[in-house]
C-alpha cells in the first residue's frame, strides 16, 4: 500500500486562513496594545532607606550595695506590742491658796527740821473708793453681732502673767522705829563711833542714793524695794572701816543683812551670807563719782551718809 501524503491540494490552505483571522479578535488586540503601552512607560526608581538615627548612650546607674547587717533578720521573731497603759484617773482641784495677809502701810514721814533735803520715804496706799453699784442686767440683752458658728470655740485670751508662789513663811513685821529722818540716834551712834578717825563727823550726799538688790526669799509684805540710809567710814586706799544703818529700812531682818554686807565689803566673813549686793558699782567707786569737792584734802579718812534702796529680786509675798 502505498503511505498516506497529505493532500495539498489549492483547496486545503484556502479553508485554513479563515480559522487563523479568528484568533485575531478585537480584545486581542487590545490587550497588546495595551501591554505595549505599558513597557514604554518609565519606572520610579527605588526609594532610599532613611538613615536609622544614632542612638544615645545613657550614662551608666551607680548601684550602691547594702551592707548585710542593715536588712532585717526574717530568723528573728518580731516583738510583741506593749500593752497600752491605762488612763489615769482625773486630778482632784486643789484648793485654792490662802489669801495674803493685808499689807500694813507704814506711817506717813514728817517734815525734817533740818538744812538738809530730807529722805524720801514710802507714803502709804491711798484707800480704794467704794466700788459702784452696777446697774441691773437688761431684759433682752443684745445679740452679738459676730456670733461663733456652731462647734468652733471662742478664741483664747492672752494668758496671765505668773505671780510668785505662795509663801508658806509669815511677812516680816514692820517696825517704823527709826524710819524717819528726824530720828537721829542712828545717826549719833554712827557719829561716836568714828570720832577719834573723823572728827568733823559724816558729810551727807544730799540727793545721792546708792541702789544694791537683796536675792533673798523673805516675805516683806507687798513690797518691791525698801529704802534707808548708811553711814560709811573708808580709807585713802578705798577699804571700809566702819558701817553702819543710820535710817532704818523698817524691818530687823533687812537691817541685819546690811550689817553682814558690811563686814563682806570689809573682807570678812559673816555668820550667814547677807544676800545684798551693788547693782551698779561697788561703794568705793560710788563714792569716788558722787563725794562732792574735798576728797582726802589733808585726812586720812572720809566719813559720809547717804540714803539707799534696796530692790527685792525674790520677794514672795509680793503679787
Amino acid at each position: 500500500m502505498s503511505a498516506l501524503k497529505p493532500n495539498r491540494s489549492k483547496s486545503y490552505w484556502p479553508n485554513r486562513w479563515p480559522q487563523k483571522m479568528r484568533w485575531l479578535s478585537p480584545l486581542l488586540l487590545v490587550s497588546l496594545g495595551l501591554h505595549a503601552v505599558a513597557l514604554w512607560l518609565p519606572i520610579p526608581p527605588k526609594p532610599e532607606k532613611p538613615e536609622e538615627p544614632e542612638s544615645e548612650l545613657l550614662e551608666p546607674i551607680q548601684v550602691s550595695t547594702l551592707p548585710i547587717g542593715s536588712l532585717p533578720s526574717k530568723a528573728q521573731p518580731e516583738p510583741e506590742p506593749e500593752p497600752e497603759p491605762e488612763p489615769a484617773p482625773p486630778p482632784e482641784p486643789l484648793a485654792p491658796p490662802p489669801a495674803p495677809a493685808p499689807a500694813i502701810p507704814p506711817p506717813a514721814p514728817e517734815a525734817f527740821p533740818f538744812s538738809e533735803a530730807p529722805l524720801p520715804q514710802t507714803a502709804p496706799a491711798a484707800e480704794e473708793p467704794p466700788p459702784a453699784e452696777s446697774p441691773p442686767p437688761a431684759e433682752n440683752p443684745p445679740l452679738a453681732e459676730n456670733p461663733s458658728p456652731e462647734g468652733e470655740l471662742p478664741p483664747e485670751k492672752d494668758p496671765l502673767p505668773e505671780k510668785n508662789p505662795p509663801s508658806d513663811q509669815p511677812p516680816e513685821e514692820y517696825s517704823a522705829e527709826g524710819t524717819r529722818p528726824r530720828d537721829t540716834a542712828g545717826l549719833s551712834e554712827f557719829s561716836a563711833a568714828i570720832e577719834s578717825f573723823a572728827p568733823a563727823g559724816a558729810k551727807f550726799l544730799n540727793g545721792k542714793v546708792y541702789a544694791l538688790e537683796y536675792t533673798g526669799d523673805r516675805c516683806y509684805q507687798d513690797e518691791t524695794a525698801l529704802s534707808g540710809a548708811i553711814g560709811v567710814l573708808i580709807n585713802q586706799t578705798g577699804d571700809l572701816q566702819e558701817g553702819r544703818v543710820t535710817t532704818s529700812t523698817g524691818y530687823g531682818s533687812m537691817n541685819g543683812a546690811l550689817g553682814r554686807w558690811f563686814l563682806e565689803t570689809k573682807g570678812e566673813t559673816p555668820s550667814e551670807p547677807s544676800e545684798i549686793q551693788p547693782i551698779e558699782s561697788g561703794l568705793y567707786g560710788w563714792l569716788l563719782e558722787n563725794h562732792g569737792n574735798a576728797w582726802f584734802d589733808g585726812v586720812e579718812y572720809e566719813a559720809y551718809y547717804f540714803q539707799i534702796e534696796i530692790e527685792l529680786i525674790n520677794n514672795p509675798c509680793r503679787e
